[in-house]
């Protein structure tokens, strides 16, 4: 194992080793998490288990090799008992198939980030190759459903909901699916050493052209708005002048959606509204519906002082709606959590971009449970990780008795001058 020493200018590299079960792990961990709506055996959900289940492997995996003073085996013990805990009151609140389901819900949201984090770290990081291959699927599937055959891949799902008005699903459950985990395939793949932007381009084409879900253009709207408002208060060189360039980006992809997509499709129908008359927008049915259930459960969360209700038979369409309503003033210490992982996994000049921008979407239906929201957050509690390590090494510095500066890093001592590695 190797580190890079922080005195030197040379790139990070770490082997990966010979280690097939860990490889083996690895790929299942990926598929698990970037294909969650594929069906194995019908369980009557559209998000399939097997990266919960894949991920507890993991981590009780991981618990046994290392030893059981471990700080992520000490978390996760703590976490499933306080889900265990959370479970029983469930099950005295309401349904028992509602409330194992909530359970599974949050222990999806601990374990898929534990066990991406620990696969990070025993990988050296994301694995670009598996990454970049399953966005390929997705890309091709959808290319199938849009202009060769549209059932294409649609024996693989439990459940797929589109119609002539609106776009492929790919392999998700509807075309608002297929264009969130898009987004978070956007939000991993920017991190990409390699052709970040090409693949950026390729995400872009699934949301635009394949799906053409107009709720992901809201995300992505989102993301530009809190990036123009991240590039003027952090002052940035030409920070001006690269909002003026988004904003007449963003206003040219909208006349290029009005232009080119039909008004019979749904993204064609609101953009073409947006245009004409912008006012309409807001009395759209499913906006409305949208709208709403985030504001029943922030007033539902009010009106129960703070206390979660638990869970019920109503399906809250907001992820973090749902977790104010459930959770009660526990949300808060969760979401808390979340956004310093997030805040700490970025440079400094773009953490509120990223954590404004998954705060803001998961008001939306994208659920918690979903692995690829789990498998994001995992990639920045590796990040975080890494860079207070990084930080770690750049502080320990000492100086031999001939005053010569030497880096500490375990209990290896090295002299400054062409020391690129130091072995583990």
């Amino acid at each position: 194992m190797k580190f890079k020493n922080p005195l030197s200018k040379q790139k990070y590299y770490r082997p990966v080793g010979n280690d097939m079960p860990g490889i083996l792990l690895e790929i299942l961990l990926y598929a698990a998490c970037f294909f969650p709506f594929v069906e194995l055996y019908y369980i009557g959900s559209d998000t399939q288990p097997y990266g919960m289940l894949v991920s507890m492997v993991i981590v009780i995996l991981y618990w046994i090799r290392k030893a059981s003073s471990s700080r992520v085996y000490i978390v996760a013990a703590l976490a499933g008992i306080a889900m265990g805990a959370f479970a029983v009151i469930l099950i005295m609140q309401g349904g028992a198939y509602m409330a194992f389901r909530s359970y599974f819900t949050y222990l999806t949201l601990i374990m898929v980030p534990l066990a991406t984090c620990i696969m990070m770290e025993m990988h050296g990081g994301l694995n670009e190759v598996l990454a970049k291959i399953c966005i390929w699927i997705w890309f091709f599937c959808g290319f199938m459903q849009k202009y060769v055959q549209p059932e294409f891949g649609y024996s693989l799902l439990s459940r797929h909901t589109t119609n002539a008005t609106r776009g492929a699903v790919s392999l998700a459950s509807e075309p608002s699916a297929y264009g969130y985990m898009c987004i978070f395939f956007m939000l991993i793949a920017f991190r990409f050493r390699k052709n970040a932007k090409f693949y950026i381009l390729n995400l872009l084409i699934q949301v635009i052209v394949f799906a053409t879900s107009s709720v992901s253009l809201v995300y992505m709207a989102v993301y530009i708005v809190l990036y123009m408002i991240n590039e003027l208060l952090m002052r940035k060189k030409y920070s001006m002048l690269k909002t003026v360039l988004v904003a007449g980006g963003g206003i040219g992809g909208l006349m290029f959606i009005d232009k080119y997509i039909p008004a019979s499709n749904r993204m064609g129908a609101l953009v073409e509204l947006l245009f004409t008359n912008p006012g309409k927008i807001l009395k759209d049915e499913s906006i409305v519906m949208r709208v709403n259930a985030i504001t029943y459960s922030f007033q539902s969360f009010y009106e129960n002082h703070f206390l979660p209700h638990g869970m019920s038979e109503q399906k809250i369409m907001s992820g973090i709606g749902g977790l104010f309503y459930e959770c009660g003033f526990i949300a808060i210490i969760i979401l808390l959590a979340i956004a310093v992982i997030i805040w700490k996994s970025y440079p400094r000049d773009t953490r509120l971009l990223y954590t404004a921008g998954f705060l803001c979407i998961m008001l939306s239906s994208i659920p918690f449970s979903s692995p690829i929201v789990g498998f994001y957050l995992g990639h920045c509690l590796y990040e975080m990780s890494k860079r207070e390590k990084e930080k770690t090494y750049r502080a320990e510095q000492v100086e031999n008795n001939n005053g010569e500066t030497l880096w500490y890093c375990g209990n290896l001592y090295r002299e400054r001058k062409n020391e690129g590695f130091v072995d583990m």
